[in-house]
């Protein structure tokens, strides 16, 4: 009851243009067009073998995950977790395959207070099925990657992220929220051959065009 008074009340906006939308609407239909993914492509990250995303990590995608990992808009996982969806099926993944989520860090969860990558496999496991495999953690605390040069971030994540899985699958799908160098993807692919994977295929909502 308290919900729908609120919605009666306070206006919903785009999360790409801040531009009022019905409360039914994440992103509005102009910003919608502008993103016509999935994007296909071979992978030039090194480790990963497979690599695909919905879109550029470019206005108005890069505004949306913004609002959702820094402005507490939860409900952008959502849209998120459609478009991943959309992508998994234009790519014709394999999701027998299980899904390795890139971890975020200690300090990261504690300042968002949430998950970014979770929530978007949760509201993702309702559209299809698959496995999460909690192959990874993240160690320590490093500089935040958004607020590094491209040429420090290689090195920001260099060691940061252990296996704890002594036996791993040949194949398995590394995902995370954005990829811009992928300095943090490559990391984790590394750490998961090391323990025994053969094939890492990447799925992103976002790459950047680097």
């Amino acid at each position: 009851m308290v919900d729908i008074v609120l919605k009666s009340i306070l206006p919903n906006y785009c999360a790409g243009c801040s531009n009022p939308i019905p409360h039914s609407f994440i992103v509005c239909e102009r910003c919608e067009s502008k993103m016509n993914g999935p994007l296909f492509s071979s992978s030039s990250y090194p480790h990963i073998d497979q690599a695909y995303a919905f879109w550029r990590y470019e206005t108005p995608m890069s505004e949306i995950l913004r609002q959702y990992k820094f402005f507490g808009r939860h409900r952008i996982s959502k849209y998120l977790a459609k478009v991943v969806f959309r992508t998994i099926y234009e790519v014709a993944l394999d999701m027998t395959l299980p899904v390795v989520p890139v971890p975020t860090t200690t300090d990261a969860l504690r300042r968002r207070g949430f998950d970014p990558n979770r929530l978007i496999l949760r509201h993702l496991s309702k559209m299809i099925d698959f496995t999460v495999l909690d192959a990874l953690v993240s160690t320590g605390s490093r500089r935040q990657q958004s607020l590094l040069r491209m040429d420090e971030r290689k090195k920001n994540v260099k060691g940061s992220f252990l296996c704890r899985k002594k036996t791993l699958p040949e194949k398995v799908i590394l995902f995370d929220d954005v990829v811009t160098t992928g300095a943090t993807a490559s990391e984790c692919a590394k750490m998961l051959k090391a323990s025994g994977v053969v094939n890492v295929v990447l799925i992103s909502v976002a790459r950047s065009a680097v």
